[in-house]
C-alpha cells in the first residue's frame, strides 16, 4: 500500500507495518496500524489510509484563478514518477510542478499528495505527529528551522538537505482529508511567500469541502 513515511520496510509484528529509516540523529523506527483509525491526538497515531482510487491529482489541486493571479501563463506539469508509490500504482500523478512560461525559474513550485487519510480528524492528527514532512534522510539527513503555523492545518517551514545542503522553503497543508506539502525554491523572501500563499490556498479549498 503506499505510505508517505520515508524508508525501508521490515516487516509485520502483529497487526503493526515496521519501517526503518535513517536520519542525522540516527535510526528511527515507526510502526504503522493500518487497521486503526486516528481519532485522539492522545492516541498511537495510526496509517489510517485509504484505496489509491481516493488519491486526487495533485495538478488539480490548486485553483486556476489563484495561478492566474500569480502570473498569466502559468502550466501545469506532471510527475510521471509519483504515478507508482511502493509498489501501487495511483490512477493519478501524486506530484504536480507549477511554473510560468515567462517566468525566470523563481515562481516554479510543487504541489505533493503525501497522504489520504479516512477522514479529517485523522489528516489532522497524522500530519502533525510527522512533522516537518518533506525531509529525504538518503540524502545526508536534514536540519530544520523553526516551524510556523500560520492557522490550523497549515505548517511552514524551510530544512537543508542533500550534498549542497541548501535551504528549500516548505509547507505541509491539511485540506479536508488530504495531507499535500508544497515546497518551492531556496528559502528567499519570495518562495517563502510563494509557499505561504499557496498553502493557505489550500487549506481555504480544505475547509470549504468540509
Amino acid at each position: 500500500m503506499p505510505w508517505p513515511v520515508a524508508g525501508t520496510l521490515l516487516g509485520a509484528s502483529g497487526e503493526l507495518l515496521v519501517v526503518r529509516s535513517e536520519d542525522a540523529k540516527g535510526t528511527r523506527y515507526t510502526g504503522l496500524r493500518p487497521e486503526h483509525r486516528a481519532t485522539d491526538a492522545a492516541r498511537p497515531i495510526a496509517l489510517g489510509g485509504t484505496e489509491p482510487r481516493h488519491w486526487p491529482d495533485a495538478c488539480g489541486l490548486v485553483d486556476p484563478g489563484l495561478l492566474s493571479e500569480l502570473a498569466p501563463d502559468y502550466h501545469a506539469l506532471p510527475e510521471k514518477r509519483s504515478r507508482t508509490m511502493h509498489g501501487v500504482r495511483l490512477p493519478h500523478p501524486s506530484v504536480c510542478r507549477f511554473a510560468a512560461e515567462s517566468g525566470d525559474g523563481s515562481d516554479v513550485f510543487s504541489v505533493t499528495v503525501r497522504w489520504v487519510a479516512p477522514d479529517a480528524t485523522a489528516a489532522r492528527i497524522y500530519a502533525a505527529s510527522a512533522m516537518p514532512w518533506g525531509c529525504t534522510p538518503s540524502l545526508g539527513g536534514c536540519v530544520t528551522a523553526e516551524i510556523e503555523r500560520p492557522r490550523s492545518g497549515a505548517w511552514l517551514y524551510t530544512y537543508r538537505t542533500g550534498l549542497e545542503s541548501r535551504p528549500v522553503a516548505h509547507a505541509t497543508v491539511v485540506s479536508s482529508r488530504y495531507v499535500l506539502g508544497v515546497a518551492a525554491g531556496e528559502n528567499k523572501p519570495a518562495h517563502r511567500a510563494l509557499v505561504r500563499r499557496v498553502a493557505l490556498h489550500l487549506s481555504d479549498r480544505g475547509e470549504s469541502r468540509e
